[in-house]
């Protein structure tokens, strides 16, 4: 395959559907989500992968060893296999990430506190070491050299998208590309609030201990619509009361305070 090859290490919530759904299939290149596809002839074209599996995940069974781990197989499957590849990945503020991972958690069907998730002792679902984020950008820098990384982070990407996506289409070799669908995107996902995460938590628990007895779920079909517990917390709750009271994050943020500036300096360089 002489045609360049690049793979975007999709980590969660660090904007990938956006990139997925709105920016990548307008580019000017070959852009795929399943691995098999490798196998048609491109042409000599340039390929674009991208896949939120390859990042890992923080809380998801299949990771049971940690998402750095998954991170660094996923590295090393990825020289075995296409060794000319290069390499886009985009790393978030371990707080902000956390606080969303663990939105996402629920919207899944978790039923753990927030406590029993993540606490900073590692006696939590979440392993405080996964989230040392200055730990994947070294492993990035053994792997690959500087010419073959996009690193950025998601605080710039979502501040000024235009900045970023503009470099991102110059690592690319398409520096003439304008800023593709910019207004297109997709209406956001919003989380659940603080005061109703015990109410999806239980909810969570019954959907799942009805799937389990009878086979069928907390899920219904209304006005052409569907009801379940993700959504009724998510969408309807909110709407008769959304308060503004959030989950403090500032002990986790200090946490990782140092390591998220070794980080920032690190893919500035």
């Amino acid at each position: 395959m002489s045609n360049q090859v690049y793979i975007h290490i999709g980590l969660m919530k660090t904007g990938t559907t956006y990139l997925q759904q709105t920016i990548f299939p307008s580019l000017n290149l070959i852009y795929l989500r399943d691995f098999r596809d490798f196998k048609q002839d491109f042409n000599d074209k340039s390929v674009l992968y991208s896949n939120e599996g390859l990042g890992g995940s923080v809380y998801h069974p299949r990771d049971k060893r940690g998402m750095y781990y998954s991170f660094k197989q996923a590295l090393s499957n990825i020289q075995k296999l296409i060794p000319n590849a290069k390499i886009i990945v985009c790393f978030r503020e371990p707080s902000s990430f956390l606080l969303s991972s663990y939105k996402q958690y629920l919207h899944e069907g978790g039923t753990l506190k927030f406590e029993d998730f993540f606490n900073l002792k590692g006696t939590a679902l979440v392993n405080p070491d996964d989230l040392i984020f200055s730990n994947y950008v070294k492993h990035l820098k053994k792997s690959f050299s500087i010419e073959e990384l996009f690193i950025y982070d998601y605080d710039s990407f979502k501040n000024d998208r235009e900045y970023v996506l503009k470099d991102l289409f110059s690592f690319l070799g398409l520096e003439n590309n304008s800023i593709i669908n910019r207004d297109k995107r997709k209406k956001g996902n919003p989380s659940v609030p603080l005061l109703y995460e015990p109410v999806l938590r239980k909810l969570n628990a019954v959907n799942s201990f009805l799937k389990e007895r009878i086979g069928i779920g907390l899920k219904f079909h209304l006005f052409g619509k569907i009801l379940n517990p993700r959504v009724f917390c998510q969408y309807l709750l909110p709407k008769i009361y959304r308060p503004k009271k959030e989950r403090s994050v500032v002990s986790i943020q200090k946490h990782y305070k140092n390591d998220w500036k070794l980080l920032k300096e690190s893919i500035s360089n």
